[in-house]
């Protein structure tokens, strides 16, 4: 009985999946089997079962009955796990049973892994200011960038290649994107695995870490789940009306604008909920389907307007009417719908598919605007899967074919265009940032449809002399095509109103006056400079400070000089096809008689990847190889296992780089000298604008000049056009890359696993842009090109480089430590990290002081720019301990999950430029030397705690709640810091405080 079982066992784990099988025997009493008990592990000293089953979640434990009488025993289920590679002690598995343990909080996949070690999470991650969000958490893995990580579900890539350093819409004219394409939901996942290192040739496309999804499969005839989450915040509430405790500045005026946010970024009210759903069936021995839909909605009320004006030296006597309690829903939203089938001709054969649908968005209204305008951020889209699996004479053949198609998109609501005014005496219904606004972000949308295809043949091992080989071959081709362009034709006139002549405003008043304003204007800006014999000036109480104060207006109104146009229909086009092929060996030798010196595993590996768009291939060499001690196979349950590696990964997103690149080519700036000058009549003419030069005269003042026909005119040309350009040169662009060493020693000790390593990594080529007018696509010197374009074109260049150094200890037991009755798992998790950069990401520019100044003072030292350590993502040491417990109480299953999270505190440098100092006082030749003053964070431990408990309630049919519950403490820690330019006040932004999460949900089968 025993060796059928271990037979059995083998044939279930060679394919690294669980498979429910049923023995029907007549067992006897008097055999020498093994008869399970519940929840008792199997102990084998074969190679096809490594050790003991675990029942820590990473492996399914046996379930299966016994009886005294050998003839009622009926069936036997058992499940069991493969033999460990060498490589996989250093990854990292959470199975389906412990993301049910953990606190899943907003069901990101970036959330569950905050007890990973060598993930680093961004430092506003789970921000007091900001608890209403849901958007994916930015996780950093071995110090890259969030959008350098590869993330799959089964096998495709859900790491989005349209613009994920861009994720929010601080830029007007492009939609703002996620690092990935869907945003998944850990409720659909059935195991998630983290590699930060020592990665497979199988796996490409970054130079961070990679982190493997795999959907969850149907397992018995009928099941029925159904869920509900919620939690709320409410600055002005106590618990329980509020379930989230905020903790913000003790600055009172710092308080009361929280109180009146009309800002997303002040949020002091929230609601959100969670609906989960899951149907599936094992129809019979070949044939499974099961069916998962999950909604999270967020809802965030804040005010419409900004009244913060009416206290500020630039305050009007026009009051908007009803700014101080008008209001208006923020919202946010998550769908995942998945639907997944398997069918199993025969135990050779299998098929396997799955269709996701993921979209998300946020609603979020103008400020300052009109009426009812807002947009809509819109992301993700469609996926379909569909896998082969076949167990032929060589080993084992997978083929994947995978449709992806999603977007990300801007859509506009109660408004087509953008304008800023001036407070007037008919513009009058805000004055947010001393301005009064309509309209807001372009309606644009980009888009990707990739089909991909990878084959994929593991063969069997075979020997070779005194060695084992087992091949791994494989090849990936892929097609996609990704798009950027504006829904319609949309003109934005931002901060370009000027105020008007008299004859000016006659003119005015004979147009629609859509981009003119004949009444009077108000100016306390004083951002116009008019000549002083034609400002009028008066006297105003304020009413708020009960000052008088000098009040600048002007009888004549504005109007708009400038506009830029955004043409609707045209789109910038990718069509890239990628090719790659992988090939490695994972060679086992014995050292000496049955391993009397231990046992060298090494896994040689090589990918090559080459992309169309740029025309580039790259060759990544790939190496691992591990020395298990002679000790390590004479007891399985002590064994120690010293491992070095070297790997080269090519990182990817060059969508991004050619869509905002190339977006450029799609806008059109138009000026004009006067009010009834329509744009469409500068446009017809198409006559390209004169460069400009300026200068100050003997006041201080700007003198502005161009040259028509060869003499000089005075002013800027008007009534012209001025054409984009595109600038970056791809040829000259190379593959960003980042060359890893590591070496690390892993310990088994009875039911203790644990793994040190260190991990150096270098980036290199990595891409950012720069002003087009100072440096070059090579980084060569430039003269300015003209008035109108002095910071408008950029280019592309490999000028960022990167450098991390990385110590990561883990600790775990491998099946559960029972103490009167309850199961007890920890996991321990320490690491130490330093990274520097020169970069944050693709989008931060570099300028000629970057080239020309390299030098900077950090921390009252003179330092390279590239020498600046990295301030986000970095956490110089954590300690990440996480325990869980399971026992039996009241007639019901309880679970208990406890996570201890210690941060260290970091350095964030803030800046200034009138703290600058001169390169001469450092004997340098640069101009200037940028200072950076650096505020200390202080480290911080917070607890998190999440209690579940199981009842049946009818036959198999179970009743389940959960309780999360975030910052038990109520720790008020800093996470970030930033300066106030204008007062150099330094301030600091806190962590949320506790949070409770209610669920409840009913399991039918």
């Amino acid at each position: 009985t025993f060796a059928l079982l271990s037979a059995f066992a083998h044939n279930a784990y060679a394919d690294n999946a669980a498979r429910v099988s049923t023995l029907q025997n007549d067992f006897q009493q008097d055999n020498q089997s093994v008869l399970l008990a519940e929840n008792t592990a199997i102990e084998n000293n074969t190679d096809n079962l490594s050790g003991s089953l675990q029942e820590d979640g990473n492996t399914p434990v046996p379930e299966t009955a016994t009886s005294a009488n050998a003839t009622e025993l009926e069936s036997i289920t058992v499940k069991g796990q493969r033999k460990i590679a060498p490589v996989e002690r250093y990854q990292k598995t959470i199975s389906r049973k412990q993301i049910e343990m953990k606190s899943q909080g907003n069901g990101d996949i970036g959330s569950l892994l905050r007890s990973m070690p060598n993930v680093q999470f961004d430092h506003s991650y789970r921000q007091s200011t900001t608890p209403g969000e849901i958007a994916p958490a930015q996780i950093s893995i071995s110090g890259a960038q969030p959008y350098q990580n590869l993330i799959t579900v089964d096998g495709m890539s859900i790491s989005s290649k349209l613009d994920p350093a861009t994720i929010s819409t601080n830029q007007w004219n492009i939609p703002p994107g996620q690092t990935q394409s869907m945003d998944i939901d850990v409720e659909l996942l059935d195991e998630i695995t983290v590699m930060d290192s020592a990665i497979s040739a199988k796996y490409g496309g970054f130079s961070g870490g990679v982190v493997d999804t795999k959907f969850k499969r149907p397992e018995v005839p009928f099941a029925f789940k159904i869920s509900r989450k919620y939690t709320n915040g409410n600055v002005d509430k106590g618990f329980p009306k509020s379930l989230t405790k905020y903790h913000l500045s003790d600055d009172p005026e710092e308080r009361l604008a929280f109180l009146n946010s009309y800002d997303k970024s002040k949020q002091p009210e929230f609601e959100k909920h969670i609906t989960q759903m899951t149907v599936e069936s094992q129809v019979n021995d070949q044939l499974g389907l099961i069916g998962s839909f999950n909604l999270t909605q967020s809802n965030i009320p804040l005010r419409m307007h900004d009244d913060t004006y009416k206290d500020k030296d630039w305050a009007s006597p026009i009051d908007p009417s009803s700014s101080a309690t008008a209001g208006k829903d923020q919202k946010r939203q998550k769908l995942n719908a998945m639907i997944k089938a398997y069918y199993d001709v025969s135990d050779d054969l299998g098929f396997e598919a799955s269709y996701t649908y993921a979209p998300n968005y946020s609603r979020e209204y103008l400020v300052g605007s009109q009426d009812n305008q807002f947009y809509d951020n819109e992301h993700g889209g469609h996926m379909f899967n569909f896998k082969t699996k076949w167990n032929n004479d060589w080993g084992k053949l997978t083929n994947t074919f995978g449709v992806q198609s999603t977007k990300d998109e801007v859509k506009t609501h109660g408004y087509d265009k953008v304008r800023y005014w001036s407070t007037s005496d008919s513009k009058f219904w805000s004055n947010w940032a001393s301005w009064v606004r309509e309209g807001g972000h372009a309606p644009s949308r980009q888009d990707q449809l990739t089909f991909s295809n990878r084959l994929e043949q593991e063969f069997n091992p075979f020997k070779w002399g005194n060695t084992e080989h087992t091949i791994l071959a494989g090849g990936e081709v892929s097609y996609s095509k990704a798009k950027l362009g504006y829904t319609s034709d949309f003109l934005l006139g931002l901060k370009s109103s000027r105020a008007m002549t008299k004859e000016q405003q006659a003119l005015c008043k004979q147009t629609d006056m859509a981009w003119c304003d004949p009444a009077i204007t108000y100016d306390p800006r004083k951002f116009d400079k008019f000549d002083d014999d034609k400002v009028k000036k008066m006297d105003w109480l304020n009413p708020v400070t009960g000052q008088n104060q000098e009040l600048q207006y002007w009888p004549y109104g504005q109007y708009f000089k400038s506009v830029t146009m955004y043409s609707g229909g045209d789109k910038i086009k990718v069509n890239d096809k990628q090719l790659a092929l992988y090939l490695e060996d994972t060679i086992k030798t014995p050292l000496g008689k049955d391993n009397k010196y231990g046992e060298l595993t090494v896994r040689p590996g090589v990918r090559w990847d080459y992309n169309s768009y740029v025309s580039k291939h790259s060759i990544a060499p790939r190496f691992f190889m591990d020395y298990a001690l002679p000790w390590s196979s004479e007891d399985k349950s002590f064994s120690t296992h010293l491992s070095a590696g070297y790997n080269r990964y090519y990182g990817s997103n060059f969508y991004s780089y050619a869509l905002n690149d190339g977006k450029n080519l799609l806008t059109t700036d138009i000026y004009r000298s006067d009010p009834n000058i329509t744009w469409d009549s500068v446009l017809k003419e198409n006559r390209e604008c004169e460069p400009y030069e300026r200068e100050k005269d003997a006041d201080g003042n700007w003198v502005y000049w161009h040259y028509k026909n060869g003499k000089r005119v005075e002013g800027e040309d008007t009534n012209c056009v001025k054409h984009a350009q595109n600038a970056t040169r791809w040829d000259k662009i190379k593959m960003p890359y980042a060359d890893e060493f590591m070496f690390g020693i892993s310990q088994d000790i009875g039911p203790i696993t644990g793994s040190l390593k260190y991990i150096r990594r270098n980036g290199k080529d990595e891409v950012v842009k720069v002003y087009s007018d100072q440096v070059g696509p090579n980084g060569e010197k430039r003269g300015p090109l003209d008035g109108y374009s002095d910071t408008r074109y950029t280019y592309f260049t490999n000028a960022g480089k990167s450098k991390s150094n990385i110590i990561a200890l883990n600790l775990k037991n491998t099946r559960p430590l029972k103490f009167k009755g309850i199961k007890n798992n920890f996991s321990l998790a320490l690491d130490w990290t330093n990274t520097k950069r020169n970069k944050a990401s693709y989008n931060d520019y570099f300028s000629s002081s970057d080239y020309e100044e390299p030098f900077i003072i950090y921390e009252d030292k003179l330092m390279h720019r590239s020498q600046r350590p990295a301030e986000n993502f970095t956490k110089p040491y954590t300690v990440k301990l996480e325990a869980n417990h399971e026992w039996e109480m009241l007639g019901g299953t309880w679970k208990l999950n406890n996570f201890l999270n210690f941060q260290s505190g970091y350095k964030k440098a803030v800046t200034n430029s009138k703290w600058n100092k001169t390169g001469q006082e450092f004997g340098l030749p640069q101009d200037t030397v940028s200072v950076y003053q650096v505020k200390s964070i202080p480290s911080y431990l917070t607890w998190d705690m999440k209690l579940g408990a199981e009842y049946q309630v009818h036959g198999k049919n179970k009743l389940f709640f959960n309780f999360d519950i975030y910052n038990v403490t109520n720790k008020r820690y800093t996470t970030t810091a930033s300066v106030n330019t204008n007062t150099d006040v330094v301030t600091t932004t806190y962590g949320t405080g506790r949070q409770f999460w209610l669920e409840c949900g009913y399991k039918f089968r």
